[in-house]
């Protein structure tokens, strides 16, 4: 059934990308580059969306199947998800290895944060969508796996969030949520917002590496600044975060409490994001 759909959708994407303007880039990274098109108004609905264009990473004999895997895999899991806060999946075309979403005219949460500089309220008014559609994503069993301020996009006029970006995502459940999956030894994510677990060369919970992200997105939030730059025991900041644990004493001046619960280094007393409670800001 999903082969069928995914092919019915590869000669849409065709035929939709031919008739399409295109626009600019709107960035470049690691793992592909996202463009901007318009659909033509004498072809289609004459509206904006983004095309990510995922490329190799490593080259080996394999590459056209590990590349089509994860091409496959990020659409899939955005088809997923339907969720106001996320952003919508549209289309995928396997030929280019690349995926189409809607488009969100706005900025990233961190340029949002370092170039407008809006006030306390107004950040957490965003975060609070952010936990929102992170809720909707854990209760159907899918971890982000990448989450940071770069993959949230604000559209200030109407005042709301975009996440964005499932090339990491992974599925943490099982369809009658009975079962936890655990991730194998690897790393997954931005260095500064990598849960500590991830360093240990352990398995680990794929939920609770999210919870440790919303944790480095709110200290952001608060102090306008990383707490420290990776989360191992090597990292001088954090390895006074960890004393002041041992200890405890007061390592965040504002918001201890939560803070301390979204970031705690044992991933088994991190709470789930649904259990995260807003009344510990006030």
């Amino acid at each position: 059934m999903l082969m069928y759909y995914i092919n019915f959708n590869l000669s849409n994407s065709l035929d939709h990308l031919k008739s399409a303007k295109y626009i600019k880039c709107l960035g470049k990274g690691a793992y592909g580059t996202v463009k901007l098109y318009q659909c033509k108004d004498n072809i289609s609905c004459n509206k904006l969306f983004v095309v990510k264009y995922i490329k190799y990473i490593f080259k080996n004999k394999d590459n056209d199947k590990l590349l089509r895997k994860r091409v496959l895999n990020e659409y899939t899991i955005g088809t997923l998800l339907h969720n106001e806060y996320i952003i919508k999946t549209l289309d995928i075309d396997l030929y280019k290895n690349a995926i189409i979403f809607e488009h969100c005219n706005g900025v990233d949460f961190l340029d949002y944060i370092q170039k407008m500089s809006p006030c306390f309220e107004k950040k957490i008014f965003y975060f609070k969508q952010v936990i929102d559609g992170l809720i909707h994503m854990h209760n159907i069993g899918i971890a982000h796996m990448d989450l940071k301020l770069e993959n949230i996009i604000i559209d200030i006029v109407n005042k709301k969030i975009k996440i964005i970006d499932f090339g990491h995502s992974k599925v943490f459940h099982d369809s009658l949520h009975i079962d936890t999956f655990i991730l194998k030894r690897k790393i997954y994510g931005s260095v500064p917002y990598i849960a500590p677990e991830e360093f240990l060369n352990i398995e680990y919970n794929p939920e609770k590496v999210d919870v440790w992200s919303c944790g480095i997105i709110l200290y952001i939030i608060i102090y306008n600044n990383y707490p420290w730059y990776k989360a191992d025991i090597r990292d001088l900041y954090y390895n006074k975060y960890l004393i002041s644990i041992k200890y405890n004493k007061y390592f965040f001046i504002k918001y201890n409490n939560l803070l301390n619960k979204l970031l705690n280094p044992d991933p088994s007393k991190r709470p789930q994001i649904k259990e995260i409670n807003f009344e510990d800001l006030l």
